[in-house]
């Protein structure tokens, strides 16, 4: 179980892809200059041209053993947008779907989200965001519970899709209820 955002339309929703990852075959990051794990170069059985075989990230973490130090980057672009074939859970009708995937929702990335929905509405009547806990609703249990809002691009601000983003999917769990939680903003062009 986990919690998703997601974009709905009856238009297709267009991959943006993460500028701090990238996926290569084996041999296209050994080019790159990517460091493969020798495990990797080792196994004989796994085919070196296989797409997306080895992730590669830009984002460093900071280690001080010393300090007892662990921190991980989260740059405001660290997020990407890519299109999915369906949300089980999700109760949307829609054609397309797309998941929202990031750490967090900041006010950065919401602005981010905005411009995105911004040019998809320049093609589309109307957008479906999506908060939603999945995975709880299994047979036997009640379908979630959906709250849906709906406002125009033009009311729509990056600060709106923060608190829509901090809405709390998980509230029904901790009541110990098996009715799931699903937000779904409606943005009409």
């Amino acid at each position: 179980m986990s919690f998703l955002v997601a974009l709905a339309s009856d238009c297709p929703l267009e991959a943006l892809p993460n500028p701090h990852m990238k996926m290569y075959s084996v041999n296209e990051a050994l080019e790159a200059g990517v460091d493969v794990p020798q495990s990797m170069l080792m196994d004989y059985e796994l085919d070196r041209d296989e797409p997306d075989t080895v992730l590669w990230s830009d984002i460093e973490p900071v280690i001080d053993i010393e300090k007892g130090i662990f921190e991980l980057p989260d740059p405001d672009d660290n997020f990407d947008i890519w299109p999915i074939e369906c949300a089980d859970d999700l109760q949307s009708g829609r054609a397309f779907l797309a998941a929202v995937e990031w750490n967090r929702c900041t006010l950065p990335r919401a602005e981010m989200l905005l411009s995105y929905i911004r040019r998809h509405l320049e093609k589309a009547e109307e957008v479906e965001l999506w908060h939603s806990w999945m995975g709880g609703n299994g047979e036997g249990e009640f379908p979630p519970l959906v709250k849906r809002e709906e406002k125009t691009l033009a009311a729509l601000t990056a600060e709106d899709i923060c608190r829509f983003c901090e809405s709390d999917v998980f509230q029904s769990y901790f009541e110990n209820i098996d009715i799931g939680k699903q937000y779904c903003l409606l943005v009409k062009r």
